[in-house]
């Protein structure tokens, strides 16, 4: 229990009979002082000071629930000094100075209708590459099986051995024995560009020579055999 307090208060009698509080004083020397100050009628009473406590609950007490802390805020102990309280007083605030997250920019969506960039093939004149053999090799815009089928719609041959071909049809990244069989044989070899150049114009007549100096398919070696 707490010790008992006591407050010490000087009382006066007026004319009438009744008493008049003037002062009150901690201790008992101080309130017996300011009473010999004033008229032989003052005089000095000790009271006992009662706090009243506040009524019992019945059941155990609740606990208030601790406040939640922001979302992005760290709580801080209040025993830590903060040097940037002065900051906070004038109006400052960390969390403003921070700079939002710039949002994702979304991948651009593909418009409809758009164009393929793979290159058109041309529309050839009949039978362009009758008597030629002809072998594809590569990576091309158009994919293998086109450019096979566009060769025997214009009245080429398609085979598998380098050695035979009249035309070797280059793509990028053809393999390093493709390669060396290409240039170890001298074969020679167009481009999927001029490849489509013979589709519209025909074949070269040189290559035609050529041809048929060989013995392959040409007019020139005809008319020798005839003689």
């Amino acid at each position: 229990m707490a010790p008992k307090q006591y407050v010490y208060v000087v009382y006066e009698k007026t004319e009438e009979g009744e008493i008049s509080l003037v002062e009150a004083y901690k201790t008992n020397d101080a309130a017996k002082t300011a009473a010999s100050a004033l008229d032989l009628g003052a005089e000095v009473h000790k009271l006992e000071l009662k706090s009243e406590a506040p009524p019992a609950t019945k059941g155990k007490a609740k606990s208030a629930p601790a406040p939640k802390a922001k979302a992005g805020k760290k709580q801080k102990s209040p025993d830590v000094v903060d040097d940037q309280d002065d900051d906070v007083e004038n109006g400052a605030d960390e969390d403003d100075e921070q700079e939002a997250p710039e949002p994702k920019k979304a991948a651009p969506k593909k418009a409809k209708g758009a164009k393929s960039t793979r290159t058109e093939i041309p529309e050839g004149k009949p039978n362009v590459l009758q008597g030629l053999k002809l072998l594809f090799t590569g990576t091309m815009s158009m994919d293998r099986k086109t450019a096979e089928a566009t060769a025997k719609t214009y009245g080429g041959e398609v085979i598998a051995k380098l050695e035979d071909t009249d035309y070797i049809i280059l793509g990028t990244r053809p393999g390093d024995k493709k390669e060396k069989t290409i240039k170890e044989h001298s074969l020679e070899t167009i481009t999927e560009s001029e490849f489509f150049e013979i589709l519209k114009n025909g074949v070269p007549k040189e290559k035609r020579d050529r041809m048929a100096a060989k013995g392959g398919a040409g007019e020139p070696a005809k008319k020798k055999q005839k003689k």
